[in-house]
């Protein structure tokens, strides 16, 4: 009877114990799972703090980067809105893909607008356009015996005169230049095409038939002309005869010593591409060509046909900006130094084009005779650009060398010579 209590005795314990390790590992459990609730909690609390602070720190991230954006872009519009002529120093903080725009006045958006006007005082014109900025003067030409000019005119009065053109077969760039009696020109000047033009752009031909330049009136725009003071060897010719079919065209260029060019309508109709100056990037300008006048310098030609463009081998041209017009017979434009230039014959068109040194421009031009070595700066008296314009002018006039004189009339004769004038 003892040994079956102790038997029993001894299960109740193992019972009892067995029920307090289930007790104990339920306890257990329980504690653990409570420990894994509170540790799943805690670091949720902490991913949502690495959360919260990367967001933080992207946002200043990308407020920094907008700012600098932003920055960049006030700095390239300020480049873009930058006047004609100015040179910033600060170009080179602009990244490469923020390049500016050509330089065009702020507050002058009228700039890609031409102006035609009449009634046009002498002081307004300075002020307004005199080396600044092209206009058409629509009341000028009426007067002038040139207004009547017409094929019928040259063919009776100079028919058998020679004259100097360029021929096209396909594009600009492929231009012949050949001289002709104006007759055979004149019974083709109906004929233009789109591939095919003729354009007659005669230096000599008004200069050798001084009634013809009488025909020409003398506006108070043009009447100061430093040119004047130059010896004939060595004077640019003033006065090209411009007679063309319809689709001829000169080619883009400035003019020779950046003068200040003008352009008169008096039969047909011209259309115009300008561009103003600070775009020569977009242009591919020609580098080291010279002029061959009698007095040398350089000339600013481009390669691109601004009305048959190559944009795929020219694709720069794509950003370039410029004025686009038409001008009609009775017409006067005038085109300031620095801008690039395009005439497009739309028919058959007779004008006359000049130019003019005056005290608007005599400084680029006093520019282009140093540039090209007629005029060694060294020799220049200290004072020389306090002194007044013309008095500049005459300095580097009385400057030129002997042989620049001998070589001026040289190229003269040359060219009449070719002509079969001399």
């Amino acid at each position: 009877m003892a040994v079956e209590n102790s038997s029993l005795t001894q299960r109740k314990k193992k019972l009892f114990k067995s029920k307090f390790q289930r007790s104990n590992n339920e306890k257990l459990k329980a504690e653990g799972s409570e420990v894994g609730t509170a540790n799943t909690k805690l670091n949720f609390v902490y991913f949502a703090y690495i959360i919260a602070f990367l967001a933080v720190i992207s946002s200043l991230s990308w407020l920094i980067l907008c700012k600098a954006l932003c920055n960049e872009l006030e700095i390239c519009n300020s480049e873009f809105l930058t006047s004609f002529g100015e040179r910033k120093e600060n170009l080179n903080i602009v990244k490469e893909n923020l390049k500016p725009q050509p330089r065009v006045p702020k507050d002058d958006a009228s700039l890609w607008v031409l102006d035609r006007r009449s009634n046009l005082s002498l002081s307004e014109f300075i002020e307004k356009y005199d080396g600044k900025r092209p206009v058409i003067i629509t009341d000028v030409l009426k007067d002038w015996k040139a207004s009547k000019w017409n094929k019928e005119f040259f063919v009776e009065n100079y028919g058998d005169r020679q004259v100097v053109m360029k021929a096209v077969h396909g594009k600009l760039h492929q231009a012949e230049s050949i001289a002709l009696p104006m007759r055979i020109f004149a019974q083709h000047s109906h004929e233009g095409r789109s591939k095919t033009w003729t354009y007659l752009q005669d230096e000599l031909f008004i200069q050798l038939h001084p009634e013809l330049r009488k025909d020409l009136g003398n506006p108070i725009y043009l009447r100061e002309d430093f040119f004047k003071i130059f010896p004939k060897e060595v004077r640019p010719w003033n006065a090209m005869l411009l007679w063309g079919t319809a689709y001829s065209r000169s080619y883009l260029h400035v003019d020779p010593y950046n003068w200040t060019g003008t352009n008169a309508v008096f039969y047909g109709k011209k259309l115009w591409k300008l561009y103003p100056p600070g775009q020569d990037e977009y242009l591919y300008v020609m580098p080291n060509k010279m002029s061959e006048f009698p007095l040398n310098c350089f000339k600013y030609n481009s390669p691109i046909d601004a009305y048959d463009p190559d944009v795929k081998k020219y694709p720069k041209f794509l950003k370039a900006r410029e004025i686009s017009f038409e001008q009609k017979p009775g017409e006067l434009l005038i085109i300031p130094p620095g801008w690039f230039h395009q005439a497009f014959n739309a028919v058959e068109t007779i004008a006359v084009s000049s130019q003019v040194m005056n005290s608007q421009n005599y400084d680029v031009v006093l520019e282009e005779i140093f540039k090209a070595g007629n005029v060694d700066r060294k020799t220049l008296p200290e004072d020389f650009y306090q002194l007044p314009p013309i008095e500049q002018v005459m300095f580097v006039v009385n400057s030129l060398p002997s042989d620049i004189l001998k070589r001026g009339r040289e190229v003269t004769n040359d060219i009449l010579k070719q002509m079969r004038y001399l």
